[in-house]
C-alpha cells in the first residue's frame, strides 16, 4: 500500500514526463508548504499572532487546492505560482516571522535559487534583481519601522520554528540537488543511447566499438 502511495506520488509529482525546473519548483513548493503547516500548529498551540496564524492557514488552503489541481496545468503555470511565493507571500511572512531575526529569509535565500533554476537569460536577471530588492526593501523597512516586525511570542517558539526551518530548508536543497542529478544521468543516458545505437535496427553502431 505505501508503496503504491508513493509511486502514484512520485508518478503525479516527479514523473520523467515533468521538466526539470518543474521537479525544483515542486520539491521547494512542498518544502515551504511543510513548514508553513508545521509552524501554523506551532503558533496555534502557543497562541501566536493572529496576523500570522490567519497568513499561513490563507497559504495552507491556497497551497492544497494548487496540489491537488491537474498536472497539466501544474506544470503550466508552476512558474506563475513561484512568483507570487517568492514576491508576495515570502515578503509577508518575513514581517510575521520576527523578521531578518526569523527563518522566513532563510527561505527567502532558497528561493533565489529556485528562481535561477526556473528562468534564463534576461528575464532571469531581472527577476532576481527585483527579488532581492523586495527583500533588500523589507529589511531596510524593518530597520526604520520595527513595529511592523511580528516578534515571537516566546524564545522557546522562535527556536522551535528555526529548527523547522533548518531541517526542511536543508531537506529541501537535498532533494533539488537529487531531482537535478537525476535528470542529468537520464539526459547522459539518452545521449549514449543515441550515440551507440542505430536508430532503425535498435543493434550498436561503429561509434559503440570505438
Amino acid at each position: 500500500m505505501v508503496q503504491k502511495i508513493r509511486e502514484y506520488v512520485r508518478e503525479q509529482y516527479f514523473g520523467s514526463r515533468f521538466t526539470l525546473d518543474y521537479h525544483v519548483f515542486m520539491t521547494f513548493f512542498i518544502g515551504a508548504y511543510t513548514i508553513t503547516i508545521v509552524s501554523l500548529i506551532i503558533n496555534i498551540t502557543f497562541f501566536d499572532s493572529m496576523a500570522v496564524i490567519f497568513v499561513q492557514s490563507s497559504f495552507v488552503i491556497l497551497a492544497t487546492v494548487w496540489i491537488f489541481v491537474g498536472a497539466e496545468l501544474r506544470q503550466r503555470y508552476h512558474k506563475l505560482v513561484l512568483l507570487i511565493i517568492t514576491m508576495v507571500y515570502i515578503p509577508v511572512i518575513f514581517f510575521q516571522t520576527a523578521g531578518y531575526t526569523g527563518p522566513g529569509m532563510l527561505f527567502a535565500v532558497l528561493s533565489i535559487y529556485v528562481l535561477t533554476m526556473n528562468f534564463s537569460g534576461a528575464r532571469c536577471v531581472i527577476i532576481i534583481t527585483v527579488n532581492s530588492l523586495i527583500y533588500i526593501g523589507c529589511i531596510i523597512i524593518q530597520h526604520y519601522v520595527p513595529e511592523l516586525v511580528v516578534a515571537y511570542s516566546s524564545s522557546t517558539n522562535q527556536m522551535l520554528g528555526w529548527i523547522v526551518a533548518l531541517v526542511l530548508a536543508c531537506g529541501s536543497c537535498a532533494l533539488m540537488t537529487t531531482q537535478i542529478s537525476r535528470s542529468v544521468r537520464r539526459q547522459n543516458e539518452a545521449l549514449l543511447k543515441i550515440v551507440n545505437y542505430d536508430s532503425i535496427t535498435g543493434l550498436y553502431n561503429h561509434r559503440f566499438l570505438f
